[in-house]
Parts: C-alpha cells; sequence; structure tokens
C-alpha cells in the first residue's frame, strides 16, 4: 500500500539522543523542570520533551523539529505522550 504511513516505535526516555533545551515557563518565567522524552513519528524518529513547572503552572511538551512549546490542557495526553495509556 504505498503513500501509508506505519508506525515507528516508540519510547520513553530521559536520555534521549538530542539533549533537551533549557525552557524558561511561558507563564510564570521561571525555569521548567524537564521530565523525559518521547521518541517516535510515522517518517522519521522526532523527539519531544516533556516539561512541568516548579510554580504549578502545567505540564508542558516541547517539539525538537518545530521548536514549540505548548501547554498541555487537563487531562490532555498530547497524542498519547502520557505514560499510563
Amino acid at each position: 500500500m504505498t503513500g501509508e504511513r506505519v508506525p515507528r516505535t516508540t519510547t520513553w526516555t530521559t536520555t534521549p539522543p538530542a539533549r533537551p533545551p533549557t525552557i524558561a515557563c511561558p507563564e510564570c518565567n521561571g525555569l521548567l523542570t524537564y521530565e523525559e522524552s518521547y521518541l517516535g513519528g510515522t517518517t522519521s524518529t522526532e523527539q519531544w520533551d516533556r516539561y512541568r513547572c516548579p510554580a504549578h503552572c502545567g505540564t508542558f511538551i516541547h517539539r525538537h523539529r518545530t521548536g514549540r512549546l505548548r501547554r498541555l490542557e487537563g487531562d490532555e495526553t498530547a497524542s498519547g505522550f502520557d505514560r499510563r495509556r
């Protein structure tokens, strides 16, 4: 089947291939605490890093390919980034 994307193996790690950047919380400007990284993707391996704000502003996901940081809302799992699944 041409064009069908097959998911690659996904994994959680605290020692990812690309070093997680130091990032300030977009709400309080304090430094976010790195927790772990998710490695996966469909066409190439991508890396997402999970951070938590020590001032309780929330949990954030940073995507390496785009450099985008976004806050996880409520019980959102960011496309399966919740390890409890």
